[in-house]
């Protein structure tokens, strides 16, 4: 490994004299030397930039290169400190520069402390471009949502420090591992959490269209109408509908609107405030997710003739309330003596009687 870090030193300087050849820095219109190098010597742009940091600020960090060479420090400690050199080098507000702290942090910590040891030093030495920078991170922020044919949505965002630090923190509660059982990877969990955010507190509005036959889950019903996605299941739209404002709109025979009724939820807010003082978090067996994050579950629903009422009312969190719904489980039990979860039937078993 210390003689990969000395060959990539080496790889450095030459990639910096290569990158200050004129056809770079001359000529406007020709590729620059990061995508050169990327392309011609099968690396990343960020490892090429990279190692044309390091060799240009050598001659700020000539203690830290013999480190190197010493076997002391890594290539991306060095890294590290070009990047740290050359932004200080860059700023009209700097009140000094010195390899040696850095260089005594990046023999003790890892890499990814050294990057914090960095930032703090950096505040240190120039606390004026350390804020502009930040503010500059809050105007850089951006999420693009997209829609594929299925009605899917891609997420595609950047956040700086703080807004990243707020999201995580608010994410990461959520995206723990719901017991033993919970077989969901890290990205999944993340996922889950972010839509279970999204609805928690004051509750996102989603505008949903069907037929009572829809709701009834009738052979040959059509599928439900999202008003910001693709058409629903009717599994989906039982789901939705067990805690939901509901509009009844008449309908002739040529589609012309009759009459619209007044919109009513189906669990009250009274009801609410009493399910979460009652059931306190998620009822699905081995669940510890708070109240706040879960949603009124009809043990028989009211499109089926389930009453509305605190003795068919369960709270479920989203993913469980999937699952009963979307993913066939049942629950038995009530909820003075407890349910226990009865998972689907194997589709191995679905030509055999039940027991």
């Amino acid at each position: 490994r210390e003689r990969i870090d000395a060959d990539e030193l080496c790889f450095a300087i030459e990639a910096a004299e290569f990158a200050a050849l004129p056809e770079f820095t001359e000529d406007v219109h020709a590729d620059s030397a990061v995508s050169v190098l990327r392309d011609q010597c099968r690396m990343t742009a960020g490892a090429a930039a990279e190692a044309i940091r390091v060799g240009e600020q050598l001659d700020r960090l000539p203690e830290s290169a013999e480190a190197l060479l010493g076997g002391e420090i890594g290539f991306r400690h060095l890294g590290v400190l070009a990047s740290t050199a050359c932004a200080l080098s860059e700023s009209e507000t700097l009140r000094g520069f010195s390899e040696q702290p850095l260089l005594a942090k990046a023999r003790e910590l890892s890499v990814r402390g050294l990057i914090r040891a960095a930032l703090a030093y950096r505040h240190l030495k120039d606390p004026e471009a350390y804020v502009a920078q930040e503010c500059q991170g809050v105007e850089h922020r951006m999420l693009e949502l997209k829609t594929d044919d299925s009605g899917s949505l891609w997420l595609r965002g950047w956040l700086d420090n703080e807004g990243g630090a707020i999201v995580r923190s608010a994410l990461e509660p959520l995206a723990k591992p719901a017991g033993d059982s919970d077989e969901r990877r890290l990205g999944r969990r993340y996922a889950d959490a972010l839509v279970e955010l999204a609805g928690a507190g004051a509750r996102a509005q989603v505008q949903v269209s069907a037929t009572v036959e829809t709701l009834a889950q009738l052979a040959g019903c059509p599928a439900a109408e999202l008003d910001l996605g693709a058409p629903l299941s009717a599994a989906a739209l039982q789901r939705l509908t067990c805690d939901c404002s509901l509009t009844r709109v008449l309908l002739d025979s040529d589609s012309a609107v009759i009459e619209v009724g007044r919109a009513r939820r189906t669990v009250s807010p009274a009801q609410r405030a009493a399910l979460l003082k009652r059931d306190r978090g998620c009822r699905f067996p081995n669940c510890e997710r708070p109240g706040r994050y879960c949603e009124g579950h009809h043990l028989r629903h009211w499109a089926r003739g389930g009453e509305t009422d605190l003795d068919n009312l369960v709270l479920l969190c989203r993913r469980h309330h999937h699952l009963v719904h979307e993913g066939g489980w049942d629950l038995k039990g009530d909820r003075q003596g407890g349910f226990i979860a009865v998972p689907p039937r194997p589709a191995w078993l679905s030509d055999l009687p039940a027991a």
